[in-house]
């Protein structure tokens, strides 16, 4: 059986198109890949050298 959690989101008014670009992003990436299309992988470099290390690293935008 599947269950989802409920989660609130609280947006301010001038995040709200940066919010939409990510969802329709992730709504493409599930559309193609219910499609069979094998998603592109959009990790940098940068960010893969990033996950190769064991320190906890926080990226929050206020």
């Amino acid at each position: 059986q599947v269950s989802f959690e409920k989660h609130k989101i609280f947006l301010y008014k001038e995040d709200f198109d940066k919010f939409m670009d990510g969802m329709n992003d992730v709504i493409s990436y599930i559309k193609r890949c219910r499609a069979g299309e094998k998603p592109e992988e959009s990790v940098s470099d940068e960010d893969r050298q990033e996950d190769d290390s064991d320190e906890i690293k926080l990226n929050i935008e206020f």
